[in-house]
């Protein structure tokens, strides 16, 4: 390939590249909209809502995987183009220096604001977490509590006649 040639190759596949981070960005920001209608839906315990946005998240996450491909087959590309001795390793601060001035600078800007909504949603995806160990903790205490009520309550024996509080279990009956 000559050189008019490859640098052409290359400006295409450094737009092709843009492009991608662009709609990878915008995957990602939709995935933050639906994460923080999940977090609304855990926190109301609406279980019909919080199906639906589980939905929406699998569809998100599976455009998300696509692009993912694409972006790996372009950097690779790119990667090739530009002499990188592992060119499925090559990092956009690796290509910068090689790309037509604005596509560089798109390329820059895409990565930028993709890093930007990728840092936003770890954030989110760590208050997720935490919200739902809070909420198993909430469930840990009302069944600890349960079975406490239970335990010094009263119980019934495997004949179904009542019984004092003897230990016995209190999630099956023990047969005789």
């Amino acid at each position: 390939m000559n050189s008019h040639s490859q640098d052409l190759r290359l400006r295409a596949c450094g737009e092709d590249l843009c492009e991608t981070l662009d709609r990878l960005h915008d995957l990602h920001r939709r995935l933050q909209d639906v994460l923080t209608a999940k977090e609304e839906s855990l926190v109301a315990v609406e279980m019909d809502r919080l199906a639906q946005v589980q939905k929406q998240e699998e569809e998100i996450l599976h455009a998300v995987v696509a692009e993912e491909k694409h972006r790996l087959v372009v950097t690779e590309e790119i990667g090739d183009l530009i002499g990188f001795p592992r060119p499925s390793s090559v990092r956009v601060s690796d290509m910068l220096e090689h790309m037509p001035g604005e596509v560089g600078s798109r390329l820059h800007d895409s990565r930028s604001r993709l890093r930007e909504i990728a840092r936003s949603l770890a954030e989110r995806n760590r208050a997720t977490r935490a919200l739902i160990e809070h909420s198993l903790g909430h469930i840990q205490v009302f069944l600890s509590k349960l079975v406490n009520e239970e335990m010094l309550g009263v119980q019934y024996g495997a004949d179904g006649t009542e019984s004092s509080g003897d230990g016995s279990s209190i999630l099956m009956d023990r047969t005789g």
